[in-house]
């Protein structure tokens, strides 16, 4: 199937990945705890990525959170500029606690329209909310330092049956990337004008 007449055929298979790293803490009663994610996403494919109005990804990894979870297996999935979101990224993930206690954590990267100087930052921080079975909600923020956003720019990989598929793979998701930004850098239509 070509996507195009003139263009190379895609792959509904053909996948990119890449590796994020992100510190910073979680919002305790009495203090702050250090928290640090390592994650690897992964496209389930280019066709199911592209048709999803969410853009997923599916994520796996792990998580420290000082005092509770010791690299802890973390699984979920990563909505990049999904549809119908004012968040340029977003994050539902999984795991347990070291003693076992299953808990969620929803994190955003927001995007600001109409700033962009304010792009580096917000595509690295991210605000995230840990939610326990009972519903006890705890909040925290997330960083990636410079050298470990250029790092993840670096692990991008692209899985196609040829050298030209691949290239194909990673421009699309770059292309996809590019839009999202671009579209997130413009005002907010929504808002009514007097």
């Amino acid at each position: 199937m070509a996507e195009r007449a003139g263009m190379r055929e895609i792959s509904p298979t053909d996948s990119v990945s890449f590796t994020e790293q992100l510190s910073g803490w979680l919002e305790l009663p009495f203090r702050q705890a250090a928290v640090r994610l390592v994650l690897r996403a992964s496209m389930p494919g280019w066709e199911a990525f592209r048709t999803d109005p969410h853009h997923r990804l599916d994520v796996e990894g792990t998580i420290d959170v000082d005092g509770f979870a010791t690299a802890r297996p973390v699984t979920g999935t990563l909505a990049l500029f999904p549809d119908d979101a004012g968040a340029a990224v977003e994050y539902s993930l999984s795991f347990s606690s070291d003693d076992h206690v299953d808990l969620q954590l929803r994190g955003a990267k927001a995007q600001r329209p109409g700033t962009p100087r304010a792009l580096w930052y917000d595509f690295t921080t991210t605000r995230f909310e840990l939610t326990a079975p009972d519903g006890t909600a705890l909040r925290g923020l997330l960083r990636t330092p410079t050298p470990q956003a250029l790092r993840c720019l670096a692990s991008i990989r692209a899985t196609a049956a040829s050298v030209p598929l691949r290239l194909g793979a990673l421009g699309r998701f770059g292309v996809h990337f590019t839009a999202g930004a671009v579209k997130g850098l413009l005002p907010d239509r929504r808002v009514t004008r007097r």
